[in-house]
């Protein structure tokens, strides 16, 4: 008699990052920068007042730094969204789930 053993895997679509895809970094207070540092995408800054970007006479930035406006607000709505998504989903994602490279993730 022939056994057959099979593993099922279910595809889950990765959930959208809507107005946070630009994002390479978004903070809820301030971004703190020492050192010559490269940032590809957006920085945003929300629901902090303006001002919550310090350290960035060496940072070259390739996108927009958002301090307080709309459009970090609306990255904001649409990054906890997505957060709210990925943990309701089993997804296991966090600080622990993956690697940081030394980076301090808030939520």
């Amino acid at each position: 008699m022939a056994s057959l053993s099979l593993r099922v895997a279910h595809a889950v679509a990765s959930p959208g990052l809507g107005a946070a895809s630009t994002y390479s970094i978004l903070s809820g207070t301030t971004v703190t920068n020492s050192g010559a540092t490269t940032i590809i995408g957006d920085v945003g800054i929300s629901p902090a007042g303006g001002g919550g970007a310090t350290g960035w006479g060496t940072v070259t930035l390739g996108g927009t730094l958002h301090d307080s406006d709309l459009a970090a607000a609306n990255a904001q709505t649409d990054k906890n969204t997505t957060y709210g998504t990925l943990g309701g989903a089993g997804y296991g994602c966090g600080a622990d789930g993956g690697t940081d490279y030394g980076a301090v993730l808030n939520h």
